[in-house]
């Protein structure tokens, strides 16, 4: 008669910590292990049926589950950490006005979409003339100079 070997899975916080370096407690502890496109850790295995984000099992490794509806965010803007004093759980709203208050939006010309620079948005606002025509001498509409102009778009220059 053959023998069937079984083995049992590894605990998951024993597999969870061989796949990050713990540096300081202050320090961010970078996922070494699978990444997404973005550089967020994950993983996936016994027990956890999906693919998760790392900081989100970090987090939960720490202090327990996580509330429906919400996310985990960092405090520390590093995709990779998962040391769980960098993390902190909020709503989407939370998280980009945390984005915006950190300076991470791209807005003006380095906004992918921008067709103008700084520079430009400050002479179609000393321009004296139709929105129309400004518009004509930019390519760009006249709607937009308009909110230009107002300084409902390009508020920063």
């Amino acid at each position: 008669m053959k023998r069937k070997w079984t083995t049992r899975p590894r605990p998951l916080l024993e597999r969870f910590e061989e796949k990050y370096i713990k540096s300081g407690p202050d320090d961010c502890w970078i996922w070494i292990a699978n990444k997404d496109k973005k550089g967020y850790g994950q993983m996936g295995g016994a027990p956890i049926k999906t693919m998760m984000k790392a900081h989100r099992i970090a987090y939960e490794l720490a202090y327990g589950a996580i509330p429906d509806g919400v996310l985990v965010c960092h405090r520390c803007d590093v995709p990779a950490c998962v040391n769980p004093s960098h993390l902190f759980i909020g709503t989407h709203v939370e998280n980009m006005s945390d984005c915006v208050a950190k300076g991470r939006t791209a807005k003006g010309e380095k906004h992918g979409l921008s067709k103008l620079t700084e520079k430009e948005v400050i002479e179609i606002r000393s321009c004296s003339g139709s929105q129309r025509m400004i518009a004509k001498q930019f390519g760009v509409s006249q709607t937009l100079v308009g909110y230009i102009r107002r300084r409902e778009y390009w508020k920063h220059v």
